[in-house]
């Protein structure tokens, strides 16, 4: 009945009270478990429902779901990093921890399927298929350019980082935000 819904003491319509009654709707938990899109396409649900509810949502705790298009770059990292299945997974925290305080013009995305660090071109990325080790590729080309112990390999047009453990992360701290740093002031 829809003198019943609790949807009613934040100003819904009618026509969109009844549309969250028809679907099953009766409380802002159940509400959170669909997307935005979801309930915006049950009839009866027009423009201003869609903020009522978020704003019902939100004071009560509870958030819409969010597809992957729905997310900004930061949630789709969080994402990926709870679910990322990898025997190293303390160790790629730590140095994607690492790597974001190096310097503040440094965002970070999901690109090629795993979290990577970009200002305004494409500089590292974390490659999660290695499993014995932590596996960064810098893949911005002047990266040849920078001297360091910790970068291997003498392709064209990137070079490699490896740490086994936390201890060679904290080893390599310092060296790692220096050639950070040092490829972003290339970039400028």
């Amino acid at each position: 009945m829809v003198e019943n819904n609790p949807f009613a003491s934040i100003g819904l319509s009618k026509p969109a009270q009844r549309a969250l009654a028809n679907a099953g709707i009766s409380e802002l938990k159940k509400l959170s478990g669909f997307t935005v899109k979801e309930i915006s396409a049950l009839h009866g649900i027009g423009p201003s429902a869609i903020p009522k509810l978020t704003a019902a949502l939100r004071s009560a705790g509870f958030n819409f779901v969010k597809t992957k298009s729905d997310m900004n770059d930061s949630e789709k990292v969080a994402e990926y990093m709870e679910k990322l299945k990898h025997p190293l997974k303390a160790e790629i925290e730590l140095v994607r921890k690492i790597i974001k305080s190096s310097d503040k013009k440094l965002s970070e995305r999901i690109k090629w399927n795993a979290p990577s660090y970009y200002y305004k071109e494409d500089l590292v990325t974390f490659n999660p298929r290695k499993q014995d080790a932590v596996h960064l590729v810098f893949h911005h080309p002047s990266i040849v350019k920078i001297s360091s112990q910790l970068l291997e390999g003498e392709y064209k047009d990137r070079r490699m980082t490896y740490f086994k453990d936390s201890k060679q992360i904290k080893a390599g701290k310092k060296e790692l935000q220096r050639v950070m740093k040092k490829l972003i002031s290339s970039i400028k």
